[in-house]
């Protein structure tokens, strides 16, 4: 299977757990990778045939978690959500993409971002958001 005319790709690329645009990207401070900003970009699995006029800016791995989230549930009197987790018998497993742009589009290389850096803008953006509430 061949990426076919990227150019007019005004959808969203879903590769297991991994939803990445591959249509112009907006900046965001907790984005899960780098260099995706205002660049066409689309995400395959290692492996998959694309087209000569693609070229190739990054790898990416994503790592199978312990855990799967199976439930959540909401508790009205404290608006608290709990989550209900079983074992993924998957756990460990990495799972490669290859990102890709349009050549003459640039080629500078995309990453996925550390997960202590996103953890810390998203846990300072909750924080943010619990003092404008108090």
């Amino acid at each position: 299977m061949a990426i076919r005319n990227p150019k007019h790709t005004l959808a969203f690329a879903v590769v297991g757990c991994l939803s990445v645009s591959a249509i112009l990207a907006a900046e965001y401070r907790g984005a899960l990778a780098d260099g995706t900003a205002h660049r066409r970009t689309v995400i395959v699995p290692e492996g998959l045939a694309v087209d000569d006029e693609l070229v190739e800016v990054g790898t990416l791995t994503r790592r199978e978690v312990d855990q799967h989230v199976v439930a959540y549930s909401f508790a009205l009197r404290t608006n608290a959500i709990a989550t209900t987790n079983v074992p993924n018998s998957s756990a460990g497993y990495e799972h490669v993409f290859k990102a890709y742009r349009v050549a003459g589009d640039p080629a500078d290389a995309m990453t996925l971002r550390a997960r202590r850096c996103v953890l810390a803008v998203l846990n300072a953006d909750e924080a943010a958001d619990d003092e404008d509430e108090a």
